[in-house]
């Protein structure tokens, strides 16, 4: 087993649009150092004059980043049936139901990654309690 992460993608099927099939290809499996960039964007950490600290979850941060950590690529058509070329700006266009349909999908593979990892025993045992 290697140990780095591998840059293979699978394709979320988004349906057949008005002007063909349209997808989104998701990473399988995300580094050390993006997994902790992409936990670290839910945090909004503030500290005061007086050295104290507040933290807050903003999950307005932690969605986006989401997608943005995942989503490497697409064939999306625009709605005069050209393809949209994939890029950070045209993520954050897409609509709403597109990005909860991601997000849950992406949440779903890894819970379905870490149950494979939990059988073949290639989860540290830590994590497993």
């Amino acid at each position: 087993m290697s140990r780095f992460v591998s840059f293979s993608t699978h394709r979320m099927d988004l349906g057949v649009g008005e002007h063909g099939p349209e997808w989104l290809e998701i990473r399988d499996n995300l580094s050390y150092y993006e997994r902790q960039r992409l936990n670290s964007s839910m945090f909004d950490i503030q500290i005061s004059e007086d050295a104290e600290r507040s933290m807050k979850a903003d999950l307005g941060k932690y969605r986006p980043a989401i997608l943005e950590a995942w989503i490497v690529g697409w064939q999306i058509f625009a709605d005069d049936g050209k393809l949209v070329p994939f890029s950070r700006e045209a993520l954050a266009r897409l609509d709403e139901i597109t990005c909860q349909v991601a997000v849950d999908h992406i949440d779903e593979w890894e819970r379905a990654a870490d149950e494979i990892k939990k059988a073949k025993g290639t989860v540290p045992f830590a994590i497993l309690i």
